[in-house]
């Protein structure tokens, strides 16, 4: 329910925090939350309710016209200092888009991984001398590619340091539905993994070739980047990471 009340906060960060004002906002975060919970007696999950009772929420230019109060500055940037977050509005496609570049970094991540996992496992198993000529260019490209992906990543994301994200109703409804989807393949993927693992682990103790499990293990090692940095982004995206008083909070 926290993600509602953080929809609200972002929302109104555009209008002048008058008396008038905050009292219509705690009229409407009160019929919200009253909505989330019937919602949620009727069986929807979380993200269901969350989804249509913003999707139900007007849009700002609404907001402004049902209250007669001029939005203060523009929402895509509010000034702010440093202890305050600025408010970003995203369409649909610039979400995506966000995610996108979020996936990029965690596949990325997930490259270097998979090559450290590898140089390190086959030098740690095998414990043969010719092995060392296998591990150092893997553990060598593995860093590089990882300092590049960091520094690519701090320029990419840079004006998303210290800004929260508004996106319209039925954007947050459709990436919530998204990451709920996401969520389930992500457990798939995990459930399928450990199985192959844990198999091609017993094929290696009875004494056969080791190269099944080390891939095994470096293509673990390149999932959870994806999965996290993916993670993150919805998370970003929906509201539950927030920028407040100089620093990151999670609210569920």
């Amino acid at each position: 329910m926290d993600t509602i009340k953080t929809y609200l906060d972002n929302v109104f960060a555009a209008f002048p925090q008058t008396n008038k004002v905050q009292t219509i906002k705690r009229d409407m975060l009160t019929g919200m939350e009253e909505k989330y919970v019937a919602l949620r007696q009727q069986g929807k999950n979380e993200d269901e309710a969350v989804g249509i009772v913003i999707a139900n929420f007007g849009s700002v230019d609404e907001i402004s016209q049902e209250l007669g109060v001029a939005i203060t500055s523009p929402q895509q940037d509010i000034t702010k200092t440093d202890d305050t977050a600025s408010v970003i509005t995203m369409s649909l496609q610039e979400a995506r888009s966000y995610l996108s570049k979020s996936r990029g970094v965690g596949y990325a991540m997930g490259i270097a991984c998979f090559m450290l996992t590898i140089g390190i496992s086959t030098a740690l198993i095998t414990q043969a001398a010719e092995s060392i000529g296998v591990m150092i260019p893997l553990v060598i490209g593995g860093i590089i590619i990882m300092l590049i992906t960091a520094y690519r990543a701090s320029k990419d994301f840079e004006r998303y340091q210290k800004a929260n994200i508004s996106l319209a109703p039925i954007d947050h409804m459709i990436l919530s539905e998204d990451r709920a989807r996401f969520k389930i393949q992500s457990i798939f993927i995990g459930a399928v993994t450990g199985i192959a693992v844990l198999s091609l682990m017993a094929v290696a103790l009875e004494g056969h070739t080791n190269i099944p499990f080390i891939i095994a293990v470096g293509f673990t090692f390149f999932r959870l980047p994806v999965a996290l940095t993916t993670r993150l982004g919805y998370d970003y995206l929906l509201g539950n990471w927030q920028y407040k008083l100089g620093r990151w909070t999670y609210v569920r």
